[in-house]
């Protein structure tokens, strides 16, 4: 095994490298650097593995007073290192320089066969013109975490200060082993970060298994039979209904698990993260961004039904930046669309915004209605409205 400094070094190209090192600088960094001090995000360690037959690399970034302390830490996994070790260790640090999160070592592991390495099961997916694509080495997720289980949690426990704690985490396909994880060998973490998973490898078999897990764990825990138990999820077919989140709780873990949702309702949860939960720390902060939350939902909404609830501080301001400027007022007019008189000229502002917010909302119904019955439901005068405001220009 060899261990090497790798530093920046880590990034894959010059961009990246220059983003790590703006991030870490105001992120990784507490205080200020001496003069010509490096920035070191962690350490390449090379581990010969006889369970994969090959020669992994891992990208081991610990905290920044790890040498200074005894302290030990939870460990996080990671599957793309390379791509994600930067900006990982910027987050987790700021995370936990404001009281977040508990800090953290990284271990990332860098790829040598992505597709092989992080599918569950093999799957030659079929393309948009019926032909297969071809990935014969799919599926090798199951040897990949005896390598995490064998070999490299032991070289990690025996080599770095860790806590009884890991955590997995993985995007794109490394979220679909993440679920996989989850599901098939739930006792390897304690938590599980699942970022944009690929839910649609081999006909949606991440919600499956996880469908299959949860149930299975509700049975045996409540003792309630298994055809009383119905977990729901959205599968590939576009015309599944949409059902809310379903959240359990399981060992001690916290599981949120989504499907296709709605922007606000996203917007919904992380307002209540940030400004609502514990609210002994930060509360001024915390008034703050409720109150700036309000202020801007009413506002959306007020624009949305034509009334600018701002249009008298507007007034205020532009009356005060006008005061010491005179001259000549320019004359503001609007183009007259080619619609009906329902989007006719106005005169104010109000009046503006008033007709703008229906006409936007009349084109939601008219989109609405094509996305269920397509272009062949609309009467002629929702076509003719459609056909006008595509031939608006910019």
């Amino acid at each position: 095994m060899k261990r090497e400094r790798s530093g920046p070094a880590l990034a894959k190209s010059a961009s990246c490298l220059w983003a790590g090192v703006l991030c870490l600088a105001f992120l990784a960094v507490p205080g200020a650097l001496a003069a010509g001090e490096p920035i070191t995000v962690g350490e390449t360690v090379k581990i010969q593995s006889k369970i994969l037959g090959e020669e992994r690399t891992l990208l081991v970034s610990t905290p920044a007073n790890y040498a200074q302390s005894s302290e030990r830490y939870p460990v996080l996994y990671m599957t793309d290192g390379d791509s994600h070790i930067l900006h990982t260790r910027g987050t987790v640090d700021f995370l936990a320089r404001n009281g977040l999160m508990p800090d953290c070592i990284i271990v990332g592991v860098t790829n040598t066969n992505r597709t092989r390495d992080l599918s569950p099961t093999h799957w030659d997916p079929v393309r948009e013109d019926g032909t297969r694509e071809e990935l014969p080495a799919s599926g090798g997720a199951p040897k990949f975490l005896d390598f995490f289980a064998q070999e490299l949690f032991p070289y990690v426990e025996s080599h770095y200060r860790t806590a009884p704690y890991r955590i997995f985490a993985g995007h794109s396909l490394g979220g679909l082993l993440a679920l996989h994880v989850f599901a098939a060998r739930n006792e390897m973490f304690n938590a599980y970060i699942a970022a944009s998973p690929a839910l649609r490898w081999d006909d949606d078999y991440p919600l499956r298994a996880v469908s299959a897990f949860l149930k299975n764990m509700i049975v045996s825990r409540y003792g309630i039979r298994p055809e009383k138990v119905t977990v729901a999820y959205n599968a590939a077919d576009p015309a599944a209904v949409e059902t809310p989140p379903s959240r359990s709780r399981a060992g001690g873990k916290t599981v949120l698990f989504l499907g296709r949702i709605k922007l606000k309702y996203l917007a919904i949860i992380t307002f209540l993260i940030t400004s609502v939960f514990d609210f002994s720390v930060n509360t001024g902060g915390k008034i703050a961004h409720i109150g700036g939350a309000l202020m801007g939902l009413a506002y959306g909404y007020g624009l949305r039904n034509g009334t600018d609830i701002g249009a008298w501080l507007n007034k205020i301001l532009d009356f005060f930046v006008t005061l010491f400027k005179p001259g000549r007022k320019l004359k503001v007019t609007y183009r007259k669309p080619k619609t009906d008189t329902v989007f006719a000229k106005t005169k104010t502002d109000y009046d503006y915004n008033k007709v703008k917010a229906e006409r936007q909302k009349a084109i939601d119904h008219i989109l609405d209605k094509i996305s269920k019955g397509g272009y062949d439901s609309l009467t002629r005068e929702e076509k003719e409205i459609l056909f006008n405001e595509s031939q608006k220009k910019g």
